[in-house]
């Protein structure tokens, strides 16, 4: 992550909870250039998920997927290869489990966006689409927790 983000910091953080339970804890980390919320594609930045609970990879990858419906981004058949991707790549997870994605923008080879397991590389999936579509799921004013949204992008903006 480091060598990705530059001098990685931490713009903001909060906890996500479905029904009062608390399901993971997420963590926003940017480089110098901060990320601008009206264009997530710009800069790289990396998404923690810190889990409370016990999931299921396949559930992440579906409900991901169902979430990317919701907010009608990429073509139905770019959502379904992304979900056959995200299903072969997400493990199942643990409490005390950190899963992120580390987007690598716009780079010589393309933008990707890699997922990691506790630190360890698990796979990847290419595009400035798909990493637009994944992280507006929680990055997006119309993503599923507007709360967490502003606790994560709070200190996002580039430091002077």
């Amino acid at each position: 992550m480091v060598r990705a983000l530059g001098t990685p910091r931490l713009a903001g953080g909060g906890v996500f909870r479905w029904w009062g339970l608390e399901v993971y804890r997420a963590s926003l980390w940017v480089g110098p250039a901060g990320m601008d919320s009206d264009d997530l594609g710009a800069q790289p930045f990396a998404l923690q998920l810190h889990y409370a609970r016990s999931l299921s990879g396949r559930a992440i990858a579906d409900e991901s997927t169902r979430l990317i419906d919701r907010l009608d981004l990429g073509s139905t058949a770019q959502r379904r290869a992304w979900q056959a991707r995200m299903r072969a790549i997400f493990p199942d997870v643990h409490a005390g489990d950190s899963l992120t994605g580390l987007y690598l923008g716009p780079t010589d080879g393309g933008a990707r966006t890699d997922f990691l397991l506790d630190g360890h590389a698990i796979g990847s999936i290419g595009g400035r689409t798909f990493a637009v579509a994944f992280f507006s799921i929680w990055l997006s004013p119309h993503g599923i927790a507007p709360e967490l949204r502003r606790a994560l992008l709070a200190g996002a903006r580039p430091t002077p």
